[in-house]
């Protein structure tokens, strides 16, 4: 009986090492409920199936970061209760097999919501005092004085005034979900109008929801909050070709959501004015594989959009602050406590009726 207790009250953290004392915060482990048995991985590489069988044999929870390849043998382990990721995407795990053998597949969602609004509303500002331009060109000595000086003196001119203030700009919200959600109310207390398109959405007249087409059309700022689209491309050369010349497009979502070709000829031809990409298109396939080591497969070195002055580009940072890992962690043994005691945590992803005995 004590055995077996044992098995029950163990749980396995996936994280090399590093990844551990980088992305977990170890204080979160304070709230973990007493004769809970904790095993980690001590390595400084990702394990394979066949190590994380072995090492996880005895424990009925399997904790992971963003990879989460749990192989077919793994999910029949007759003593594991569930695997949760710590974060919200969730790769390559057979939810059928993980059905059939009752485990439970848990994410943390709304962990970094604040975070991913707060980069977009940087991007936002960013984008509108036209800072990449106006901070590469003074670090290289283009501009050597005072703005204001430089243009009265005719030493610098513009086609167009290169500044302006987001107060009365419309931000058009594609998503709407918890991130959504939180971006519309920063953006309306700064004096942005919104429009919000999300076809799996409850409409609510307090909100102003439009066509994915009216959004595009009318909107200064585009900022795209949406999950992975099955259909690859949400936008493509259609799409932002209904954008305005004086219009930008925020990415901090899924690479794939927009075409990186058609992104990059409409920013080539002035199509639109510019953009901000925090993520960027990878192989779909490669991604859906299941059972395989997944990474993030993203190039920002190579890929051709850092070609572009009026193009921000930053490495897929946007839910990374020491407060989201701080909710992630906390999040993650709330949910250990809770099917310990044979409670669903709400965050369940795949379907089964309740925790394995």
């Amino acid at each position: 009986m004590q055995q077996k207790d044992k098995m029950k009250k163990t749980i396995f953290f996936t994280h090399n090492k590093n990844d551990f004392n980088l992305f977990f915060d170890k204080k979160a482990l304070n709230l973990l409920d007493k004769n809970i048995k904790i095993i980690r991985n001590q390595t400084n590489r990702h394990l394979n199936d066949k190590e994380i069988l072995k090492k996880s044999k005895d424990a009925s929870i399997i904790i992971t970061e963003w990879w989460t390849g749990a192989g077919e043998k793994l999910l029949q382990k007759k003593n594991l209760k569930a695997i949760i990721r710590c974060g919200v995407e969730i790769k390559n795990i057979d939810f059928n097999v993980a059905n059939k053998n009752k485990v439970a597949v848990i994410n943390v969602p709304d962990s970094y919501s604040n975070s991913v609004v707060e980069l977009v509303i940087c991007y936002i500002f960013a984008l509108a005092r036209n800072l990449n331009h106006f901070h590469t060109k003074t670090i290289s000595g283009h501009y050597n004085e005072a703005l204001i000086e430089m243009l009265s003196n005719k030493k610098v001119k513009f086609s167009k005034w290169p500044i302006f203030e987001v107060s009365g700009s419309t931000l058009g919200i594609i998503g709407f979900g918890s991130i959504g959600k939180l971006l519309r109310k920063k953006a309306e207390s700064l004096g942005m109008k919104v429009l919000v398109y999300d076809p799996f959405c409850k409409k609510n007249k307090n909100i102003n929801f439009v066509t994915l087409n009216y959004l595009l059309k009318n909107s200064k700022f585009v900022s795209l909050n949406a999950s992975y689209n099955n259909n690859k491309y949400l936008i493509s050369r259609k799409e932002l070709n209904l954008m305005s010349k004086n219009s930008y497009i925020i990415n901090t979502a899924r690479g794939n959501l927009i075409e990186t070709k058609a992104l990059y000829k409409s920013i080539k031809d002035k199509k639109i004015a510019g953009a901000a990409i925090d993520v960027l298109e990878t192989n779909q396939i490669f991604e859906k594989t299941i059972s395989k080591n997944w990474k993030h497969s993203e190039d920002f070195a190579n890929t051709k959009l850092n070609k572009f002055e009026n193009i921000i580009l930053t490495p897929h940072l946007a839910g990374i602050t020491k407060e989201t890992i701080k909710i992630q962690s906390e999040k993650v043994i709330k949910n250990v406590n809770l099917i310990f005691k044979g409670i669903k945590p709400k965050t369940i992803v795949n379907k089964i009726k309740s925790i394995k005995n």
